[in-house]
């Protein structure tokens, strides 16, 4: 023990800092509508021992033809939500999962060379780009395996029996096991490695043998033919490297081509180096998951970054730092967990919407699938089941454009709105009544009881 703390020195204490940060992230108030849902799919599939396949919480695609994507995930959710009623959990599945990518990238960088002022330079860069996707939605469970790609295609070849096992977790948590399958392909070409073609063709088979068979494959083309409705959603839109979390996507992207131009990254590294450079570009979703799949190669990078003589610290005031932030961390994640009340409703506004066909926005639709279970709702963020004319038409009344016709043709008889909502303003001038009302939320309908 005596020769570990002699190790430990004061610029270890940054490597903490990443975690510590990560804990105050994951104790603000829940944010994340399409979570919701997710949870009350994994209550309702371990009631009914199997995966859903047909839609059961929308009164627009009721019974329609549907499968649950994430349904593994959703059955550790709907678990977790059965000992620890109430989302109280959360905080902590969102540091553990999150936590392990940037473990993952910790230990890819510290094996290129220990800890100097290069890793924790990166780490930290990572850590604060991973702060805006600190959401306890299906994905975060991608980021460690995104991390967990990016190091299988920088190791050597014994690793490759892993390569169908991780396929096989992914295909059931998130339909971007597809960019995995397409990355360790990349990187087989990159190799010229037969043996690592051989692992991604099983690896394809494997996602096939999840709980929906090759029913996957469906899913995936349903994406695909409502990507004209993923655009509408703000996640999938060009990311915006000008905000100050996005930006630190550019520093690792000019850390990666020093790397290049240093000749520390093989040239032959850009069969999968250039691919994730353009992959973050695409989309906000996809910023992080790219950084991830370059965390080794900014290893490479950062590994020949000289470090300065460090000052002498005592031993016992940086074991005192660390236990502190360590301590400080579990104390801000043991806070009662919250919701955003400006997104979704407050009980009595849930109440007083009653059972009727309700108008709401998407946000607060996944948050109704959570809380009243059986209410259905008119549309939540399952693109790939609504399509995108729904979409539309759902963009257009709650900006406050045309409501009507789509009002009409669903049957729609109250609306539970935000209090600064457009649509509301329309609804009131239409003759509509506000029959409830709190602080972030209005009931209105056309006559109140």
């Amino acid at each position: 023990m005596s020769r570990i703390a002699g190790r430990f020195r004061l610029r270890h204490l940054w490597l903490i800092v990443p975690f510590w940060g990560l804990a105050l992230r994951a104790s603000l108030p829940l944010r994340d509508n399409s979570f919701m849902w997710h949870v009350r799919a994994g209550v309702d599939q371990l009631a009914s021992g199997e995966v859903i396949r047909t839609d059961p919480y929308s009164f627009t695609r009721f019974g329609e033809p549907w499968r649950t994507q994430s349904w593994l995930i959703e059955l550790v959710y709907g678990q977790l939500e059965r000992w620890f009623p109430g989302l109280s959990w959360t905080p902590w599945f969102l540091f553990a999962v999150v936590g392990a990518a940037l473990g993952v990238v910790l230990a890819v960088l510290w094996a290129r060379g220990g800890v100097h002022v290069g890793v924790l330079g990166a780490l930290v860069t990572i850590g604060w780009l991973s702060q805006p996707y600190v959401q306890p939605r299906p994905v975060a469970i991608t980021f460690v395996l995104f991390a967990l790609t990016g190091v299988l295609m920088s190791v050597r070849r014994q690793m490759l029996w892993a390569i169908p096992l991780v396929i096989w977790l992914w295909a059931a948590v998130h339909g971007s096991f597809v960019v995995g399958l397409v990355f360790f392909g990349l990187d087989a070409l990159r190799r010229r490695s037969r043996r690592q073609g051989v692992a991604v063709a099983i690896a394809f088979v494997a996602a096939g043998l999840t709980a929906h068979g090759l029913a996957i494959w469906q899913v995936m083309l349903a994406f695909v033919a409502n990507r004209d409705g993923l655009g509408l959603l703000q996640e999938w839109q060009p990311p915006d490297f000008t905000t100050p979390w996005l930006a630190a996507f550019l520093v690792v992207l000019l850390l990666v081509m020093v790397g290049l131009a240093a000749g520390r990254i093989p040239i032959n590294a850009l069969w999968v180096v250039a691919p994730a450079v353009v992959f973050g570009l695409t989309s906000a979703r996809s910023v992080l998951p790219a950084a991830l799949l370059l965390a080794p190669w900014l290893g490479h990078a950062v590994q020949a970054v000289p470090d300065r003589r460090e000052t002498a610290a005592n031993p016992l005031f940086v074991w005192a730092t660390a236990l502190t932030l360590a301590v400080s961390a579990v104390a801000v994640l043991a806070r009662p967990v919250r919701v955003d009340e400006t997104m979704f409703p407050s009980q009595p506004a849930i109440d007083a919407g009653g059972r009727d066909r309700t108008f709401t926005t998407v946000a607060a639709a996944g948050y109704l699938i959570y809380k009243d279970p059986g209410r259905l709702v008119l549309i939540d963020d399952r693109v790939e089941l609504y399509g995108a004319e729904l979409l539309r038409r759902y963009e257009r009344a709650v900006n406050g454009g045309e409501w009507r016709g789509l009002f009409t043709d669903y049957g729609i008889e109250r609306a539970l709105l935000p209090t600064d909502s457009d649509l509301l303003e329309r609804l009131v001038e239409g003759g509509w009544q506000r029959c409830f009302e709190d602080q972030d939320f209005v009931v209105a309908a056309l006559g109140c009881e």
